[in-house]
C-alpha cells in the first residue's frame, strides 16, 4: 500500500511540474504534427472501488443476506496501443476482496431472538496482474468510450475473517472472534476474468497530455477460494466436526474506478518557430 502511495505522490509531482512548464495551454480539439499523441505508449495510475462479494456452492451459505462490501483497489498500469482502436495495457493492482454476511443463528431462532444478529466478514487483499485487451471507438479527439476484458491472476497478502455477533447494532466482545487470514483458510491463488466499459477522456497541452478514464467492470474469479487445510480439516486441532467445510466459494465483484495516464511523447520547443509567430504579430 506505501509503495502505491509514494507512486501516485511521484506521478502527480511529475504532471504538475510539467503543467507548470506547459503554462496551463489546453487544446482538446486540435491533434496536429507532434501533438497527436493518440499512438503513445502511456503509463498511469488507477483506483476506486470493489464492491465484494462470494459466491459460495453450500445453497444454505450462499442464500444469507448479503451486505454491501465496499473494498479498495489501485494500481499501476501501462497502456500500448496496437492498432487502430485496440491496445494492451498490463496492470499490477492492490484488490480488495471479501464478503459481507449476516445471519441470525440456529440457537437465537430456537429461542425466539431476533434482534441478535450474526455478521460473518472476510477482509482479504490481493496483489494482481492483469493483461486487458482494450478496444476504444474514436468518437472524437477528446472522447472515446471503449471495452475491455482481461485475464486475472492474484496472489494472497492476507487479510482478517470475523464472526461477530450484534444487538441492536452493538457488537457482543465476548461473543465476536477474528482471525488473520494465511494458507490454513484461504488458498493463496486465485484466477479469473475482468470485463466492463469505460469513458476516455484525451486531454491535449502544448507539450503533453493528459488522459483521464472512467470504468466499470465485473471481475469473476474461477478458482476455489477454500484453502486444502481447510477442507481436510487440519486448519483446527482436534478435528472439530462444525467446521466442516462443503461446496466451493469464489471470488466476484463489481468494480468501479478512475484512472489517469500520461502518453510518453512529448512536444518540443522550437525556438524558429517561435521567432516567426513573433514576426509576424509585429507585421
Amino acid at each position: 500500500m506505501k509503495k502505491i502511495f509514494l507512486l501516485a505522490v511521484c506521478f502527480v509531482c511529475l504532471v504538475g511540474n510539467l503543467m507548470a512548464q506547459d503554462g496551463l495551454v489546453f487544446n482538446k480539439f486540435q491533434k496536429k504534427g507532434d501533438k497527436d499523441r493518440s499512438k503513445a505508449v502511456m503509463i498511469g495510475l488507477k483506483g476506486g472501488l470493489n464492491m465484494a462479494n462470494m459466491v459460495f456452492t453450500d445453497k444454505a451459505l450462499n442464500d444469507l443476506d448479503e451486505n454491501k462490501n465496499f473494498r479498495p483497489i489501485g494500481g499501476v498500469f501501462v497502456e500500448i496501443p496496437v492498432m487502430g482502436g485496440l491496445s494492451l495495457a498490463p496492470e499490477l493492482m492492490l484488490v480488495g476482496r471479501g464478503t459481507d454476511k449476516s445471519f441470525v443463528a440456529r440457537e437465537e431462532q430456537e429461542q425466539n431472538i431476533t434482534d441478535v444478529i450474526t455478521n460473518y466478514n472476510i477482509e482479504s487483499f490481493y496483489i494482481d496482474f492483469r493483461i486487458p485487451v482494450i478496444y476504444r471507438f474514436v468518437i472524437s479527439d477528446w472522447f472515446n468510450p471503449y471495452i475491455f476484458a482481461a485475464p486475472d491472476a492474484g496472489f494472497l497478502l492476507g487479510g482478517n475473517i470475523s464472526l461477530n455477533k450484534m444487538q441492536n447494532g452493538t457488537v457482543l466482545e465476548e461473543e465476536s472472534v477474528s482471525v488473520e487470514i494465511g494458507k490454513a483458510n484461504m488458498k493463496t491463488f486465485t484466477m479469473g476474468v475482468v470485463a466492463g466499459v469505460g469513458l476516455r477522456f484525451n486531454m491535449d497541452f502544448q507539450r503533453f497530455s493528459l488522459v483521464w478514464k472512467i470504468e466499470a467492470a465485473y471481475n469473476c474469479g474461477f478458482i476455489d477460494t477454500y484453502s486444502s487445510m481447510e477442507k481436510d480439516d487440519s486448519a483446527i486441532s482436534g478435528n472439530v466436526n462444525a467446521y466442516n467445510v462443503t461446496g466451493h466459494r469464489y471470488n466476484r465483484g463489481i468494480e468501479a474506478m478512475i484512472s489517469i495516464g500520461l502518453p510518453l511523447k512529448f512536444s518540443k520547443n522550437n525556438g524558429c518557430s517561435d521567432f516567426g509567430n513573433k514576426f509576424d504579430r509585429r507585421y
